[in-house]
């Protein structure tokens, strides 16, 4: 298993009561049915083509910190996964990203658990580009904490 599925164990709804027997049975399969789950959704975004990036935040406090990111998502920015994981998004902002509009983005995720704008991001190498951001919470952990699912992709430059 990934660390950062495990890292991050799912919420498993209401407590059950149950006799001492059968609870080890209950954890046990809640344990791996949220395995299960969790492995094919990474499974599902490692062959996607789309740039993705997972979350985990306090999103009120110094932004999303980076708990996993796709291949696709590492070769638009050109990092490697060590790299950015532990991070915040503000790795790839720089002066040409409008802070308003981040900030417009957290309350909308604080408010909706979903988000979409266009920001200027940056690569590694420093080259600024235009990118389509989607986030969606996938979880909560807290108001106002949780796991995101961010989908970004480049914005074509249009000729004149």
């Amino acid at each position: 298993m990934p660390a950062h599925a495990a890292a991050h164990p799912e919420s498993l709804g209401p407590k059950v009561a149950a006799a001492d027997g059968d609870a080890e049975e209950t954890a046990l399969k809640h344990l791996k049915t949220y395995l299960a789950s969790a492995e094919a959704l990474l499974a599902h975004i490692d062959d996607s083509h789309s740039p993705v990036m997972i979350t985990i935040t306090d999103i009120a406090g110094e932004g999303p910190q980076i708990l996993y990111a796709n291949q696709a998502f590492r070769d638009m920015l050109g990092y490697e996964l060590g790299e950015i994981l532990g991070d915040t998004l503000s790795l790839f902002h720089g002066p040409d990203t409008d802070p308003d509009a981040v900030k417009a983005m957290r309350k909308e995720l604080l408010h909706t658990g979903f988000a979409k704008t266009e920001l200027v991001r940056y690569r590694k190498n420093g080259d600024s580009f235009l990118s389509y951001v989607t986030a969606s919470r996938m979880r909560d952990e807290a108001p106002g904490q949780g796991v995101f699912l961010f989908v970004e992709n480049e914005v074509p430059t249009r000729a004149s």
